[in-house]
């Protein structure tokens, strides 16, 4: 009979956990009541959270106990790149139903420390509880050099705004988990689902856009290209308008629209979870920055907008005509239990 994470108890747990992760050189880690971490000189300490809710944010009928462990960390990674900073260390807090079998807990964690793996981040400690639906809550931490950080309020009128990657892809993969549509191609198909459920946080890019003097404003877009423009405007107290011709929507997406009969713009702009960079540049700089995202990181970059006073409000043109930017994106108390991120 397989064994149940009530058969371990809450240290049992913790102790069979921690041998799935790889121990970090620190004064005082696993096990203590908080972790002990060195802070270098001349670096700014960064702090991130983010909580992934059974229902709310994922499915086991789609998702695998890795892949919600993988995106757990890799959407709290999006936040440090947004920062220009490089990650360290994290948290991972989880509450579970007593009955949950152990192997599911376990293949979360090793999905966990394989994004852990892949960029450079130790797993330090946490928390489990007894609930009634599974709740993962990643704290991380990271550093920058000091004074080197980019904001959502580090904007300003006339910058032009760019995007890396692509936009939509992770709302077409939502769609396509949430209802499959019988002439969706199948690599089509394949390569939307896993924007959605397995996010590349650009965290080299951020620590780019961080060191460049031209760059201002810097969002990660987990709400959707509507609401990080939204964000960026807000805080740089700002207008913006989103030229639609130039949002980079990949072929994979606009056939799994029209397989929904869909609009895939409406992905790109309200969609989220694509954990693209969306930035602002000073005119003159554009090229140069993204001759230097290409080089170092080879990494697309598209402009697909600009920022303009703040009497202009925020647009969206398409096909020439400019209208004002609906609200979108998702809201969790607006939208409760319709999000599967």
């Amino acid at each position: 009979m397989e064994k149940r994470v009530g058969d371990l108890g809450e240290f049992g747990l913790l102790d069979r956990l921690f041998t799935l992760v790889r121990r970090a050189e620190i004064p005082v880690g696993l096990g203590d009541d908080a972790a002990v971490l060195t802070v270098s000189p001349g670096r700014w300490l960064l702090v991130t959270t983010d909580t992934l809710v059974e229902e709310v944010h994922f499915r086991r009928a789609w998702a695998s106990a890795w892949q919600v462990g993988y995106k757990a960390l890799a959407v709290n990674l999006s936040d440090i790149a947004a920062m220009g900073g490089t990650p360290t260390y994290a948290l991972i807090s989880l509450a579970v139903p007593g009955s949950l079998s152990l192997s599911w807990v376990e293949d979360l964690y090793r999905g966990l420390e394989a994004c852990a793996a892949q960029w450079g981040v130790r797993i330090v400690g946490g928390d489990t509880v007894a609930a009634a639906s599974i709740c993962l809550t990643v704290v991380l931490l990271g550093e920058c050099e000091a004074g080197r950080v980019r904001t959502r309020g580090d904007g300003r009128a006339g910058d032009l705004l760019l995007v890396t990657g692509e936009l939509g892809a992770a709302g077409a993969g939502l769609e396509e988990l949430s209802a499959p549509a019988a002439a969706c191609p199948p690599a089509a198909r394949a390569r939307v689902v896993a924007r959605h459920l397995l996010p590349t946080p650009r965290l080299a890019e951020g620590r780019l856009l961080a060191a460049h003097p031209a760059v201002g404003a810097v969002i990660d877009l987990s709400d959707g290209l509507a609401q990080g423009v939204r964000e960026i405007a807000r805080a740089s107290a700002v207008g913006a308008e989103i030229w639609s011709e130039s949002l980079p929507l990949a072929l994979a997406t606009k056939e799994v629209a029209a397989a929904h009969g869909q609009d895939p713009l409406a992905w790109a702009l309200y969609g989220g979870e694509d954990y693209e960079l969306l930035f602002s540049v000073r005119p003159s700089a554009v090229a140069a920055v993204r001759e230097e995202l290409d080089r170092a990181c080879g990494t697309p970059v598209r402009v697909i907008g600009c920022l303009l006073p703040p009497e202009a409000g925020l647009l969206v043109e398409r096909a020439g005509e400019r209208v004002p930017l609906a609200r979108g994106g998702y809201d969790h108390f607006l939208q409760p239990g319709k999000n599967y991120g």
